[in-house]
C-alpha cells in the first residue's frame, strides 16, 4: 500500500528523518527529495506513487484512476495555469490523492468520494501534508493539542465528521474537494474548492415503474468491478472481504463471474462458535459463487496485546469495534492475495437500515416543536453517546467543550441545502459525505495498508454514486425494501436467504468481550489513575460502565467501553498533556 507526506516551507524545511520515517509502518519504501530554495518543498512516498517531474514543477498521484486516456502532467498544469485547479482535475475518477507544484503554488487534491485520505496543517510558515494526520502532527515543533469539540464529535459519531481532526491545527481534506497555497501568501492563502459534486436528476415519469433502472444499475456495478479487477496483474489470485451480507455478496459474485479463470479468495470472520455469527450466509455466498471460503475466528485473545499497534495504524481514532476485526481479517487475506475487493458502500449510497426511521421522523416529527429535530435524530440514530455526552465527561472539561461544540450544526446545511431537493437524497449524500468519506473509507484503506494490500471498494464508483441521485427516489427504497434496486438485479444470482434478509450488519459482540475476556483489560486503561486524572472522562460514570451498573433498558455499555478505551489508547500515543 503507498502513502505520501511533504511539506512546503518559505524557510527551510523540518528535520527530514521525520520525513523519510512518517509512513514506514505501511511497509512502504520511502523516497525522499528535497527541492532546495526560496520556498523548499519536501516529500516522502512510496515507489507505488507515480511521479513527473519537469524543471520547477512535479506532480504526485498516489492511488489509481479509472478513465481513459491516462493522465497527462503537461495538459494538467496548462489547465491548472490558464483556468483552475478544480478544471484541471474534473475529468479524474477513481482512488487517488494528488499533490502538485507548479514553481509557485501547491496544490493537493482527494477524490470524489474519499477512497484515499489527505490530511494538512501549518507548522508556522511551513505547510505540511499527507496521507494521514501523524504526517503532520509528528512534525518536530507540531504542538499537539486536542480540539475540545472532537470529543463531543467522536462519542456521538464514533470518527470526526467533515474536515476536522481530534488535534488543533490538522485537517482533513474533504472528498471531492481540492486545496491551492502560496507560500508567499502566509498560513492564511490556502484556499479550498469543492471540485466534484452530485446533481438530483431525477428521472422523467412513465408507465414502467422500474423502467431500464436494473438494466442500468446492474451495468453500473459490473462496470465499476471490472475497472477494478483489470488494475491486478493477469495471473495474480484476487480476495474479497465476504461478510454474508448483500453488498459483499454481490461483489463475490461479479468477481466469481467476470473473473473465470482466477481463483478468488473469500474471507469471513466470526467471534467463535458460542457467539452470533454471518457465517451462514457467507458460506451460502461462497457456495452459489464457487469462490474458496476462509473462515478467520477473531477472539480478544487474537488482539489484546496489539491494540496499540492497531490504535497507530488507525491514527485519528475510530470507535467502531469492526476496526480491529477487519485489521486481523486483513493480515490473514495477504497471507494470500495482493488485491482485496469489499461491499462497503451499498448502505450510504443506496439506503441503510437509517433511512427509514428517519423518514418516518422527518413526515411524523415526535415530540414537541423543534427546529433541529432532524439533526437530533440523526444523531441519536448513531445509538453512541449522543444523549450523555455531559455524563461520560469531567465537568471541568464540559464547560470549555460547549464553548465550541456545534454537533447538530454539522448537518443543517445538509438539511437546509436546496439541492438535493429530497428528503432520501439528503440522507444519501450525508451519508456518503461524512460516513463514507470520513469512517468507511479511511477505517478500510487504513487497516489493510500495513498489510501491503491494494484494497477496492467498487460500490463507492463516482457513476453508480452518481447514478444514486438521479434514479427515482423509490429505487433506493420502495414500500419499506431497502436498497430495493440491488436487490432486484441479483435476485436470479444470489441465494434468497440473502436477497431477503434483514439488514443486520456485522455485529461485533463487544458486550460479551467486556464482561469476560477483556474486562481486566478495560479497568486496568479506564479506571487506572493515569486515565481518571487526566481531566477528560467522569470518573464515576466510567465505572458504572465498566461495572454494568446503567439504569438504561438497552445501555449498550460494551460500545461506549471500547469508543473511550479507543480514545485513551490514541491521547496516550499523541497527546502532550
Amino acid at each position: 500500500m503507498s502513502g505520501i507526506a511533504g511539506f512546503v516551507s518559505p524557510y527551510g524545511h523540518p528535520p527530514l528523518e521525520w520525513l523519510a520515517r512518517v509512513l514506514a509502518h505501511r511497509q512502504i519504501r520511502a523516497r525522499v527529495a528535497i527541492h532546495e530554495g526560496n520556498p523548499t518543498l519536501g516529500y516522502s512516498a512510496s515507489k507505488e506513487v507515480q511521479f513527473w517531474e519537469n524543471g520547477k514543477r512535479f506532480v504526485l498521484l498516489d492511488g489509481y484512476l479509472l478513465q481513459q486516456p491516462a493522465f497527462e502532467p503537461e495538459s494538467f498544469f496548462q489547465t491548472w495555469q490558464g483556468r483552475s485547479l478544480p478544471d484541471a482535475i474534473a475529468h479524474l475518477r477513481g482512488s487517488f490523492v494528488l499533490a502538485a507544484w507548479d514553481g509557485e503554488r501547491l496544490g493537493l487534491a482527494r477524490d470524489g468520494l474519499g477512497m484515499r485520505a489527505l490530511y494538512h496543517g501549518m507548522l508556522g510558515d511551513t505547510l505540511l501534508f499527507g496521507s494521514e494526520p501523524k504526517c503532520v502532527w509528528s512534525a518536530p515543533g507540531f504542538s499537539r493539542q486536542l480540539r475540545p469539540a472532537a470529543l463531543a464529535e467522536f462519542l456521538t459519531f464514533s470518527f470526526i465528521p467533515g474536515r476536522r481532526t481530534m488535534l488543533e491545527g490538522v485537517s482533513e481534506l474533504e472528498a471531492g474537494h481540492c486545496l491551492e497555497w502560496m507560500p508567499k501568501s502566509g498560513s492564511l492563502g490556502a484556499v479550498i474548492r469543492r471540485w466534484f459534486t452530485f446533481a438530483e436528476q431525477p428521472a422523467a415519469p412513465n408507465s414502467d415503474p422500474d423502467g431500464r433502472w436494473p438494466e442500468t444499475f446492474a451495468s453500473a456495478i459490473v462496470k465499476a468491478v471490472a475497472d477494478r479487477g483489470a488494475l491486478a496483474p493477469p495471473r495474480e489470485e484476487l480476495g474479497v472481504f465476504l461478510s454474508g451480507g448483500l453488498d459483499s455478496s454481490i461483489i463475490t459474485a461479479e468477481l466469481a463471474a467476470q473473473f473465470p479463470g482466477k481463483t478468488i479468495h473469500a474471507f469471513s470472520i466470526h467471534f467463535g462458535k458460542h457467539l452470533p455469527n454471518e457465517l451462514e450466509f457467507a458460506r451460502l455466498a461462497a457456495s452459489r459463487t464457487g469462490v474458496r471460503h476462509h473462515e478467520v475466528e477473531v477472539r480478544p485473545r487474537n488482539f489484546i496485546n496489539r491494540l496499540e499497534e492497531i490504535s497507530a495504524a488507525l491514527d485519528d481514532p475510530i470507535g467502531d469495534p469492526i476496526t480491529v476485526p477487519n485489521y486481523l481479517l486483513a493480515e490473514h487475506a495477504a497471507q494470500r492475495v495482493r488485491h482485496l475487493f469489499n461491499g462497503e458502500g451499498g448502505d450510504p449510497v443506496m439506503g441503510g437500515p437509517k433511512n427509514m426511521p428517519m423518514l418516518l421522523e422527518h413526515w411524523y416529527q415526535s415530540g414537541p416543536p423543534d427546529p433541529l429535530f432532524r439533526e437530533r435524530a440523526y444523531l441519536a440514530s448513531y445509538r453512541r453517546a449522543y444523549e450523555e455526552i455531559e455524563s461520560l465527561l469531567d465537568p471541568d472539561f464540559v464547560r470549555t467543550m460547549r464553548e465550541t461544540a456545534d454537533l447538530e450544526g454539522i448537518l443543517t446545511p445538509f438539511f437546509q441545502s436546496d439541492i438535493p431537493a429530497d428528503f432520501l437524497n439528503k440522507l444519501t449524500l450525508i451519508n456518503i459525505r461524512l460516513k463514507g468519506g470520513s469512517l468507511i473509507l479511511p477505517k478500510v484503506e487504513r487497516m489493510t495498508a500495513p498489510h501491503g494490500l491494494t484494497i477496492y471498494s467498487p460500490l463507492f464508483d463516482e457513476n453508480i454514486a452518481e447514478l444514486s441521485f438521479t434514479m427515482p427516489p423509490r429505487m433506493k427504497l420502495s414500500q419499506g425494501v431497502e436498497k430495493y434496486l440491488m436487490k432486484k438485479c441479483y435476485e436470479q444470482r444470489l441465494p434468497p436467504e440473502i436477497i431477503h434478509r434483514p439488514k443486520s450488519g456485522m455485529r461485533v459482540p463487544v458486550h460479551s468481550w467486556f464482561r469476560d475476556e477483556m474486562r481486566g483489560f478495560a479497568f486496568s486503561l479506564l479506571a487506572s489513575r493515569k486515565t481518571l486524572s487526566s481531566g477528560y472522562f467522569n470518573a464515576k460514570r466510567v465505572k458504572e460502565l465498566l461495572n454494568y451498573r446503567l439504569e438504561e433498558a438497552n445501555p449498550r455499555c460494551g460500545l461506549r467501553i471500547w469508543m473511550l478505551m479507543t480514545f485513551e489508547l490514541w491521547r496516550r500515543r499523541v497527546l502532550q498533556d
